[in-house]
């Protein structure tokens, strides 16, 4: 909540046991709410140390989203940070 509005959480884990890989991705709906999320990289957070990095992969479905809400496929407006900005 602190960076943005998060549209999607994934967390990848092994075939063969089903176990998680030990991180997870997330896409934001904006990128300035990416960024707030990399400025979290080395903070602590319920005793665990954050690594966070920006992932191609998610700003690419991002681009891929905002083009498609702006040629007219979202009708719900798209996204923007929590706190509005």
């Amino acid at each position: 909540q602190e960076c943005g509005i998060i549209t999607e959480i994934t967390f990848p884990t092994f075939e063969d046991s089903g176990r998680s890989k030990g991180y997870c991705g997330i896409l934001f709906a904006s990128p300035k709410a990416v960024q707030k999320a990399v400025g979290k990289n080395g903070t602590e957070l319920h005793g665990r140390w954050l690594s966070v990095q920006e992932g191609k992969m998610f700003l690419r479905k991002w681009e891929e989203a905002e083009n498609e809400r702006k040629a007219g496929g979202d009708q719900n407006g798209g996204g923007g940070d929590v706190d509005g900005k």
